[in-house]
């Protein structure tokens, strides 16, 4: 017997929400100074952060994009509340005034292994480390390294100020048409967490639910890219990954691999939960995950996406996930990223596409308006 969750919004309401508004397209973002999400959102360097927002955001609206993806961050909130919040409102009105939401991000999975885990501390971060994501030489994330770490759950005292992080901040803009939509959890299971977050993204959406806000929950699955079976591509989830689906309002999952791969991903997610799906982690240029085939496909199948990056910046998005070399792909592409740092595009092909692809959406949306 299929599980019920209180306060979980209908399909009909879900689908409601979803058809009130033009078709979703954005992309994970940190401004162009940003190693980590801690030079976004903490003090020291949040104005460096704000000031390339106000050169980036104006420029992704000229390509025609209307939404953002950007994960909340624990210790700025947890260290310099007050002024955090002002932050988080500086940068939602700056979306505002250029006609963009923001996908906003809490719980995350896709973390550093316990033997790589350094307690985050404001302020000055690190030096970039050229090779990786993140600033990092090579991947954290790498073959036969530990449980990923997870101060909710490696650090006890801290599990009930995560708590009253969530609480906070939703309960703040819980009216907020400005957020589309809130994620509570990024890739359970990721970094042989396995089920080991359950209790936290359970209580994570009870504490959402409680509040009740008009904006729908979700949470992202991800196992899918790496499936093999190219008919039935939902078969390698895990529990915990089914668990985040059968509990959200909207569905969104994440999707690296080919044009055939996704297109039977989608079929499979609509058949089984019947409920919008927004696709907000993709572009794998390696992996022929890219812009020319999916970006039309995902605006015909009514399918919101946020690419992953945006320009190119110290968190090196560009640069190939760490397992890929010494492979035969061709890692002489961008993995993501669609801007050069000099603002100039990637890819012209692709920007073309980008541009010609959202103003068909927008003038059929107009058009539906009349």
């Amino acid at each position: 017997m299929a599980e019920i969750f209180k306060g979980q919004w209908s399909k009909e309401r879900a689908w409601e929400w979803h058809n009130s508004r033009p078709w979703v397209r954005g992309f994970n973002y940190l401004p162009s100074n940003c190693t980590t999400l801690v030079d976004m959102w903490q003090g020291y360097s949040f104005e460096e952060s704000f000031s390339r927002m106000e050169k980036e955001i104006p420029l992704a609206k000229e390509l025609g994009f209307n939404s953002v993806r950007m994960p909340m961050c624990f210790e700025a909130w947890n260290e310099e509340h007050d002024d955090y919040m002002q932050r988080l409102e500086r940068v939602l009105a700056l979306l505002d005034q250029y006609g963009f939401t923001m996908n906003a991000r809490f719980g995350n999975d896709c973390c550093v292994p316990k033997e790589e885990y350094k307690p985050v501390k404001l302020g000055k971060q690190p030096d970039t480390d050229w090779g990786y994501h993140g600033g990092k030489a090579v991947s954290p994330h790498r073959g036969g390294m530990t449980t990923g770490y997870l101060p909710i759950d490696d650090n006890p005292e801290l599990e009930a100020r995560y708590y009253a992080w969530v609480r906070d901040i939703i309960s703040a803009h819980k009216n907020d048409d400005r957020i589309l939509f809130w994620g509570i959890w990024n890739e359970a299971g990721n970094t042989r967490r396995f089920n080991l977050s359950e209790k936290f993204i359970r209580k994570f959406f009870e504490i959402a639910r409680e509040i009740n806000p008009i904006q729908p929950l979700t949470a992202d699955a991800w196992l899918m890219t790496f499936n093999k079976d190219p008919v039935h591509p939902l078969s390698n989830c895990r529990d915990i990954e089914r668990l985040m689906l059968e509990m959200s309002d909207i569905i969104s999952f994440h999707h690296y691999g080919n044009y055939l791969h996704v297109v039977s991903t989608i079929k499979e997610l609509k058949e089984i939960y019947q409920r919008p799906l927004y696709n907000t982690e993709w572009l794998h240029r390696i992996f022929d995950n890219k812009f020319e085939e999916l970006f039309p496909l995902f605006y015909l199948e009514g399918v919101g996406c946020y690419h992953y990056g945006f320009i190119e910046s110290p968190a090196q998005y560009y640069e190939p996930w760490e397992s890929l070399r010494g492979s035969n792909l061709p890692i002489d592409r961008w993995q993501h990223d669609i801007l050069r740092a000099n603002l100039r595009p990637y890819s012209h092909a692709e920007i073309e596409l980008i541009k010609n692809v959202c103003a068909i959406a927008d003038r059929w949306w107009e058009e539906k308006k009349i």
